[in-house]
C-alpha cells in the first residue's frame, strides 16, 4: 500500500497517533469497518508481514457478537507478546471515524505503549467480505430490471434509515450488493439493524437457518421500539405510493 500523505494529514489534531515510532514491537494490517475488523499482525517491523517465513497472527473482531469473531482471545501462551485486541479495535475504529466510517485498509504498528497509524486507504469494493444471502436474486427477478433498480432500492432503504435512526447510516451497508455479476441481499445490512435494536433475527424468513442468531438485548429493544414503529409506518406509506410491484418486494424486507 503506497503512503498517502494527504490522507494521513486528516489525523492532525486528533487522538490518533501517526508516524513511525523508534521501538516497533508489533506491525499489522487490517480491513476495518464499523461493524468489525479483520486483522493480521506479526512481531517486528512491517516488512515481516510479507515474508512467508515469519509467523502471522490473524483475528476477526466484531461489534455484532461472538459468533462473528475469530481468535479474539489469543493469550500470552499462544503469542510471544501482550496485545490487547479490544484496544486495537478501538484504535482502528477511531481511524475510520475520520472518513465517516467508510471501510478502509489500514497499516499500523505498536510500540508496547501506543498504536500508530502508518497508512489508510478507504475502500468500498469489499462485497466478498460481507455476509451475503445464499440465493442470487436473479433467480427470482428479471436480471436487467434488478440491476437497473438496485441503486434506487438501496436509496429507498437509506431514506428509511435516515428518517428513523441516522446512526445506522454510519455502517455504510447497502440492502443489495452486486457481486460476481450477481445481486444478493446483504445480510450484514440486517444484522447491523438487528444488533442496534437488540433483536435476534430468528423470525426473519429470508435468513438461512445456519446463520448466527444475535443475542436479545432488552434495553436496546425497549429504546428502539418507537424508531422501529416509525420505520414500519414509513414503509407502509411508501408501499401505498408506489405502483412498482418490483420495489414492493424489497420494502417488505425492511420490516424488522
Amino acid at each position: 500500500m503506497g503512503f498517502d500523505e494527504k490522507l494521513i494529514e486528516k489525523f492532525k489534531d486528533t487522538n490518533v497517533k501517526t508516524g513511525i515510532p523508534s521501538n516497533i514491537k508489533i506491525s499489522g494490517i487490517a480491513f476495518v469497518r464499523k461493524s468489525g475488523c479483520e486483522i493480521k499482525w506479526t512481531e517486528g517491523l512491517p516488512e515481516k508481514l510479507i515474508n512467508p517465513g515469519d509467523k502471522l497472527y490473524c483475528s476477526i473482531l466484531s461489534n455484532l457478537g461472538y459468533q462473528w469473531q475469530k481468535n479474539w482471545n489469543l493469550n500470552a501462551e499462544e503469542i510471544p507478546f501482550t496485545l490487547i485486541l479490544s484496544e486495537l479495535n478501538y484504535f482502528l475504529e477511531s481511524c475510520i471515524s475520520k472518513f465517516n466510517y467508510e471501510p478502509a485498509y489500514i497499516e499500523w504498528v505498536w510500540d508496547e505503549v501506543n498504536f500508530y497509524l502508518i497508512n489508510i486507504k478507504p475502500d468500498n469494493d469489499y462485497s466478498f467480505r460481507r455476509l451475503l444471502a445464499n440465493t442470487d436474486l436473479f433467480n427470482f427477478f428479471d436480471s436487467d430490471k434488478i440491476k437497473i433498480n438496485s441503486n434506487e432500492i438501496n436509496n429507498t432503504a437509506k431514506e428509511i434509515l435516515t428518517q428513523t435512526d441516522k446512526t445506522l447510516l454510519s455502517y455504510n451497508e447497502p440492502l443489495l450488493v452486486l457481486h460476481d455479476e450477481k445481486v444478493f441481499l446483504n445480510l450484514d445490512f440486517f444484522y447491523v439493524i438487528l444488533n442496534h435494536y437488540g433483536l435476534t433475527g430468528k423470525n426473519l424468513n429470508f435468513f438461512d437457518n445456519s446463520l448466527p442468531i444475535l443475542k436479545f438485548k432488552l434495553i436496546k429493544y425497549l429504546s428502539g421500539i418507537n424508531k422501529r414503529r416509525l420505520a414500519i409506518k414509513k414503509i407502509e406509506k411508501l408501499k401505498s405510493e408506489t405502483k412498482d410491484k418490483f420495489s414492493l418486494n424489497f420494502l417488505e424486507f425492511l420490516k424488522i
